[in-house]
């Protein structure tokens, strides 16, 4: 849908407005738009900020996608004309190539088990040393270091795995 926020009484200070996810601790964990610089700058020469998203989505897929598989993953898979373990993850093919399919590296598991974090691979290859046990060609746990990432794509599995 559409997004329309106008935040009003914004002091000369204020550099930057993000709309995010932020967890218990109040630390960033993913950020979906921004506004920064003189268009803060600007804006708050008038007290109020706009801030206009179309086609938004702030699902927690939308957030992996954006902030995980688009900026780490698809430099292998999928991004180029190579497509590291036959796994897709651009945008619009991710969550078929993902959930409830099955693994071609791990037997018996799926790659996202909706609802099952700890017996799904894609989060076992990023916060235990699976890949490095079965011999893959990278280790995947380099790639996504921050624990709150981490958590998101667990709380994402763990809720459901929803598009």
């Amino acid at each position: 849908g559409k997004l329309d926020m106008v935040l009003s009484n914004i002091p000369d200070s204020v550099t930057s407005v993000e709309l995010c996810v932020v967890n218990r601790l109040r630390q960033r964990v993913v950020t979906f738009a921004s506004v920064e610089g003189s268009e803060v700058t600007a804006a708050s020469e008038n007290d109020t900020i706009y801030l206009r998203q179309d086609n938004l989505s702030l699902s927690m897929f939308a957030a992996l996608q954006e902030n995980v598989f688009n900026t780490t993953c698809i430099n292998c898979h999928g991004g180029s004309n190579f497509v590291a373990a036959n796994l897709n993850l651009t945008e619009g093919k991710s969550h078929a190539a993902l959930v409830g399919q099955p693994s071609s590296k791990v037997e018996g598991l799926s790659l996202v088990t909706a609802g099952d974090a700890a017996n799904s691979v894609l989060y076992q290859t990023l916060v235990t040393p699976l890949s490095q046990e079965q011999g893959w060609h990278y280790d995947h746990t380099q790639e996504v270091v921050r624990t709150k990432t981490q958590k998101l794509i667990e709380d994402w599995i763990n809720a459901g795995a929803a598009k």
